[in-house]
């Protein structure tokens, strides 16, 4: 792996984050769920994800 290979990756990790986080509550929402509620149940799992994922590689 190189420098560039890594910077990339973590670039596009976060805007697919990014993405997911305003998109999921709008999808979810139309079907009647709470927007902010969805919101924050996404962050959340997206963080402990990531954060199982750091332990992991560690």
């Amino acid at each position: 792996m190189t420098a560039k290979s890594e910077i990339l990756s973590g670039v596009t990790v976060f805007f697919t984050m990014t993405y997911i986080l305003f998109v999921n509550p709008q999808i979810l929402s139309a079907a009647g769920i709470d927007r902010g509620a969805v919101f924050m149940a996404t962050a959340i799992a997206a963080a402990l994800t990531t954060l199982l994922m750091c332990v992991y590689a560690f």
